[in-house]
């Protein structure tokens, strides 16, 4: 640490001084004690401090003391002797010297203002010139895009650089490119764990599950107990279809985050998918008091209860959904597919099924199979055959559009018992 105090200083000088090139995540140098040349930058700051404690007479003395004591004291925080997050990738950045910055440019103008004239001209021009170089440098500032391949083209080893491109690319949804920048972040820095997970997050983002498995997999050896791998982990079983194991990923979470609301409720879900009804409502009910306003986990967690015979508490979840967001699409199906249950006469009101399940439709722009299916059967229920006929056949065009035939089939014979006069079996 106190090697790397003498180099940092030294450095932030340096840069302060001659600031090209700049760069937004630089190099992370390694250290190595054995060598006798990186001990040097700190026995020069030492030089330094003795010479400032002999020299007392001479003319800019008290200047250049205060200078010196305040760029350091207020650096101190950054130099390696406390643990700063950023530290982890790399010793040094820009935005750490702004404020050190200003009493080593009140120094500097103490000595040009001792100068007097050329001092004055001096500055001047370096002014001028870092003008220019700062209007230079906004200019690769001015997109995301710009910014990321700056700041890649501009370090010796740039995996930080390109993982933290990357983290752009997927927040923008662009994911092909974020999986080739990860990609070459990992060829360059094979032992973190951070761009193997989101790589895995843009391959399945890509539909390419089985090797968003593998770089998953690859993140949790090299950072075991992570929340965020193990969910992603369970997000890749979930696509594949291996719910045993997406299971056993989300009670990991679970383990380390008890109060994960998204892990509780997808949790919900497979227990859901597996028939154990009560503890998925256990997992919804602890997912709600962690976002009590949240509309998805209302309408999931009234279907629970719908299908274990608590239809008026699911009623009223899925219309207290329905007054959060209008236009929550699942809540419409889930309490217009409640409304037309013929087990409970008492709270059939298949026209009003009708209504909520065509502004789910529509909201989905007639592409939502299970929307056009519970507007189909709303529709047949309230005696309107042709309309029902008509929302089949839509849910069939929705399904051929989504690459599924089998369902689309089975759209089509709905559609033709509908246009028929009855009920489908």
């Amino acid at each position: 640490r106190l090697m790397l105090a003498g180099q940092v200083l030294w450095f932030y000088i340096g840069k302060l001084l001659w600031p090209h090139p700049v760069c937004v995540i630089y190099h992370r140098w390694n250290l190595d004690p054995s060598l006798w040349w990186q001990w040097a930058p700190l026995a020069a700051c030492l030089a330094a401090a003795l010479l400032l404690c002999w020299k007392r007479d001479f003319m800019w003395w008290r200047g250049t003391v205060a200078a010196a004591l305040l760029y350091a004291g207020m650096l101190f925080p950054l130099l390696g002797f406390l643990n700063v997050a950023g530290m982890l990738y790399s010793w040094v950045a820009d935005r750490w010297v702004y404020m050190p910055a200003l009493p080593a440019f009140a120094g500097l103008g103490h000595l040009c203002a001792t100068l007097r004239r050329p001092g004055f001209t001096a500055g001047a021009v370096a002014a001028g010139v870092l003008a220019v170089l700062s209007w230079k440098q906004a200019a690769a500032y001015s997109s995301m895009d710009g910014f990321w391949q700056a700041a890649i083209a501009s370090n010796a080893n740039p995996w930080k650089a390109r993982s933290d491109y990357a983290d752009a690319l997927i927040a923008n949804k662009r994911y092909a490119e974020a999986e080739e920048q990860l990609r070459l972040a990992i060829d360059l820095q094979p032992g973190s764990s951070h761009p193997y997970c989101n790589r895995g997050v843009a391959l399945l983002s890509l539909g390419r599950t089985e090797e968003a498995l593998q770089a998953l997999q690859k993140a949790a050896e090299l950072q075991p107990g992570s929340s965020l791998i193990h969910y992603n982990q369970a997000n890749a079983y979930f696509r594949l279809g291996r719910f045993a194991e997406m299971e056993q990923q989300l009670r990991l979470v679970l383990e380390l985050q008890p109060d994960a609301a998204s892990a509780h409720a997808d949790l919900g879900n497979v227990l859901f998918k597996t028939g154990r009804l009560a503890e998925a409502a256990e997992h919804y009910q602890k997912a709600l008091r962690q976002r009590p306003e949240n509309p998805g986990f209302m309408s999931s967690l009234g279907s629970i209860l719908f299908q274990q015979g608590r239809r008026g508490e699911a009623i009223d979840l899925f219309k207290q959904a329905l007054v959060i967001d209008p236009h929550h699409v699942t809540a419409l199906v889930n309490y217009a597919t409640a409304l037309i249950n013929p087990a409970d006469p008492a709270l059939h009101n298949s026209q009003l099924a009708v209504e909520l399940a065509r502004k789910a439709a529509e909201l989905t722009g007639l592409q939502d199979t299970t929307a056009l299916k519970t507007l189909a059967m709303a529709h047949a229920m309230s005696g309107q055959f042709l309309e029902a006929a008509e929302a089949a056949r839509t849910a069939a065009k929705a399904a051929d559009a989504r690459g599924m035939p089998e369902l689309a089939a089975q759209f089509r014979q709905l559609a033709a018992a509908y246009a028929e006069g009855r009920m489908a079996p």
